[in-house]
């Protein structure tokens, strides 16, 4: 049967079981580019004597093979295992230079999910990769660093990586082969891991294993994997509102916004800036709001006391529906806005975006504000975010949380971000701009 080259196949990864004169038994990933290939990293097949490669193991489709090294760039190599399937050649993608957070995942064995023990038998259970890569990060060496959702625990030998043995692991974003896992810096910590970036093969001159690996001549005929962003006429209004909110030009605050990126790109699900007034709160998030980096689809509700309409739960619902619904592409029915769709629509709004290689993100500002009675806009918050929502929330210190938030609630435990007012003035725009 003729596997699909369109998305992470499961049964493509394959376990890289090396034997060398030093290290007898080493084991990597690796991933099937075409029916004959075997995409991996190159360290760790180096100095084998022998390389096997076992693909769906205890199925009955499983097989080990040996192979042999074909080429080799940098950190990456080809081996060839025989006889050849019939499977279609992976495609590839280009991750563009630009501010963006890229979601990701990947396929691989590390030692973290080392099963059995000596009586009934060991191995290495496959591990599903969920993270997410600020492009930007890593430029000089480029690779691309991604950031797991869910990071193992430290190895109980400290000479060892949870994660040794995910190297030559492939990561995809947008259904396209983009990196392979190589490293994992031990001063990053375990919820970091280092990918050479196939796009990165096009500055090194190594024709010959783009050749082989089936890449088209130039980097710009590679498929970008962080397409443009398009908005319904609804987003539109939206964000020209927000807009409205933000000041023209936001003056000396970029390692803030920095800040914002690398939370969006992280793991934890809740962020809460908190700030006195006239700090700036306001004038932050809603320039993020309004330009956030590329790969993020920012869903927003501004609360303003002072504005009949905008300061409760039942106005936050119907803004915050309104704006999921579109990204879910789900049509809503006449009259419908109750704080009820929340939940299924976030959790549909992350799944596309998720699908599309985004991350959804909620800001939600001015919880000192709200003017309304029960349920409060911070209990309508997501107690169990799905994995691929971020929620920023933006207030003064005081009065705190109201007293239907639930003492299970992510608010009531997440970081707080204090800030102080910023050092040099700001440029505010006519409309909303408060803090």
């Amino acid at each position: 049967m003729t596997r699909s080259a369109e998305g992470l196949d499961v049964t493509r990864a394959v376990e890289v079981i090396v034997e060398s004169a030093q290290v007898p038994g080493r084991r990597g990933s690796g991933y099937r580019i075409t029916g004959s290939t075997v995409l991996t990293a190159s360290h760790v097949v180096s100095g084998s004597v022998r390389v096997r490669v076992r693909c769906n193991a205890d199925t009955p489709e499983e097989w080990t093979r040996d192979a042999h090294v074909l080429s080799q760039d940098g950190d990456l190599a080809i081996l060839v295992v025989g006889p050849p399937d019939e499977l279609t050649p992976v495609r590839y993608g280009r991750v563009p230079e630009r501010d963006a957070v890229l979601a990701c995942t990947g396929l691989g064995f590390p030692r973290f999910k080392f099963r059995g023990d000596a009586s009934s038998g060991t191995y290495r259970d496959l591990c599903h990769l969920v993270g997410s890569a600020p492009v930007l990060s890593n430029r000089r060496s480029g690779t691309l660093e991604i950031t797991v959702s869910s990071p193992p625990d430290p190895d109980p030998d400290p000479a060892y990586s949870a994660w040794e043995g995910m190297s030559g692991a492939p990561v995809f974003a947008a259904g396209r082969l983009i990196a392979v896992i190589t490293a994992n810096h031990a001063l990053e910590g375990a919820g970091r891991l280092e990918a050479h970036r196939i796009d990165a093969l096009y500055r090194s001159g190594a024709d010959e294993f783009r050749d082989t690996l089936g890449l088209p001549p130039l980097a710009e005929d590679l498929p970008d994997v962080l397409p443009p962003v398009t908005r319904s006429l609804e987003l539109e209004m939206h964000q020209a509102e927000v807009a409205s909110i933000a000041p023209l030009r936001l003056v000396g605050r970029d390692g803030e916004l920095a800040e914002l990126t690398e939370f969006c790109s992280g793991t934890d699900p809740y962020l809460w800036w908190q700030a006195g007034p006239w700090a700036g709160k306001t004038a932050l998030v809603s320039s993020f709001a309004v330009a956030p980096p590329d790969g993020m689809r920012v869903v927003s509700f501004f609360i303003t006391a002072r504005l009949a309409g905008q300061a409760d739960a039942a106005a936050f619902s119907s803004s915050v529906i309104r704006q999921l619904a579109e990204i879910a592409e789900r049509p809503l029915p006449l009259g419908a806005g109750g704080p009820g769709l929340l939940p299924l629509l976030l959790t549909e709004a992350a799944g596309r975006c998720a699908g599309r290689g985004e991350r959804l993100v909620l800001v939600v500002d001015g919880l000192d504000e709200d003017q309304g009675a029960r349920p409060s806009v911070a209990a309508l918050l997501p107690r169990r975010p799905p994995d691929n929502l971020r929620v920023l929330v933006a207030s003064r210190h005081h009065p705190g949380l109201p007293d239907d938030v639930p003492g299970d609630h992510p608010l009531r435990g997440c970081r707080i971000r204090p800030s102080s007012p910023p050092p040099t003035p700001m440029t505010w725009s006519s409309g909303l701009g408060r803090n």
